[in-house]
């Protein structure tokens, strides 16, 4: 079950280095919409435990919902270097890497690298990582096979039944029709 804030307090009374507590009271204030102060709890987390896999991951969604792409591509960087083969952490760095706001950030084929082995380790059903791959492929230039790629996502997110993300990939696929890629 999941932790309260009230249990993982007092575990950082009795024990403040305790990086699980950290990444505890994190996810609590994510979901609270609290992301300034997740970022704070996540960051206490992998600075005592360098090696903990989730909270560079959370992290770094933390740190890309507050706009600080670079700061969360590093993150998903670093988790990706100890769980090389996590198809989440590959499809949530692929992202950043296909969309990023700032040029600079993006790498295109790299991100289609990273979509393509998690849509390949999961199956090649999953309509987020399609998703993902889609917007890749848009952003190295591939733009029929984006398309390609948006329309089988599409169809999986409806057999779904998965509104939001369908409504997502109908907007998209038209950016990919004009040979736009996407960019957050």
């Amino acid at each position: 079950s999941f932790p309260t804030r009230r249990s993982s307090d007092l575990a950082l009374q009795i024990m403040p280095a305790f990086a699980e507590a950290h990444y505890n009271i994190g996810n609590a204030l994510f979901l609270k919409g609290r992301v300034d102060e997740a970022i704070t709890e996540y960051q206490n987390a992998v600075q005592i435990k360098p090696l903990y896999v989730e909270a560079h991951c959370n992290l770094g969604a933390a740190l890309g919902q507050n706009g600080r792409a670079d700061e969360a591509i590093a993150h998903f960087q670093k988790a990706l270097q100890i769980a090389p083969a996590n198809p989440t952490i590959q499809t949530s760095l692929a992202w950043l890497l296909a969309t990023a706001p700032e040029a600079s950030l993006r790498n295109g084929n790299q991100a289609v690298d990273l979509a393509r082995q998690a849509n390949t380790m999961t199956g090649g059903e999953n309509p987020l990582i399609l998703h993902t791959l889609a917007a890749a492929l848009a952003e190295a230039g591939q733009f029929p096979e984006a398309l390609e790629t948006a329309q089988h996502a599409l169809h999986q997110a409806e057999a779904q039944s998965n509104n939001r993300l369908a409504g997502q990939l109908q907007a998209e696929l038209k950016r990919y029709e004009r040979r736009h890629p996407l960019h957050q």
